[in-house]
């Protein structure tokens, strides 16, 4: 028996049209509630990206930095030599300051774009579905 050729009904096609509009709002639902939030953003950049930026941040380069002040310099010398950025609490939270009050969200509801200005560069990442992406990383 051949299968047939016929062009689908117009409830067929409204069916699939109903189908494919609860789909999307299913997934616009799972979408918004999955935007994570700027405090998880922040999480996410000290677990995945600090330790590249204290890398950079203590790099002999920044450490002669002459556009920075000479008491910031020896500040930056002596936090790096102390491994003071990660390896102790107090470190970590100033670090988590400084990244918290650099950084800018963009919502737009569905995914959020973080933009991060820190002393070594910058940092764009997009935020969807629980996951972060960061796909621009300037020095």
């Amino acid at each position: 028996m051949k299968p047939s050729s016929d062009p689908p009904t117009a409830d067929a096609k409204k069916s699939i049209v109903k189908i494919g509009a609860i789909s999307l709002a299913i997934l616009a639902v799972v979408m918004a509630v999955t935007n994570p939030d700027q405090k998880a953003y922040v999480k996410y950049v000290l677990d995945q990206k600090a330790p590249q930026l204290e890398h950079q941040l203590c790099r002999e380069s920044k450490l002669n930095d002459r556009d920075q002040s000479a008491e910031m310099r020896e500040l930056v010398k002596v936090m790096c030599q102390g491994g003071f950025l990660l390896s102790q609490t107090i470190g970590r939270g100033i670090l988590e300051n400084v990244i918290d009050t650099t950084t800018k969200r963009q919502n737009f509801g569905l995914f959020s774009l973080y933009t991060t200005e820190t002393p070594v560069g910058r940092l764009k990442t997009i935020a969807i579905l629980n996951q972060f992406v960061t796909f621009e990383a300037r020095q």
